[in-house]
């Protein structure tokens, strides 16, 4: 796998991860 790849890759999983850090806290706020 090149490096690039893994790079981005890592970079799309932390945005996802931050998208359901912040719906999780939303949902504990209500």
């Amino acid at each position: 796998m090149y490096p690039l790849a893994r790079d981005l890759e890592f970079e799309a999983a932390a945005q996802t991860r931050d998208e359901i850090g912040k719906l999780r806290e939303r949902l504990l706020a209500v």
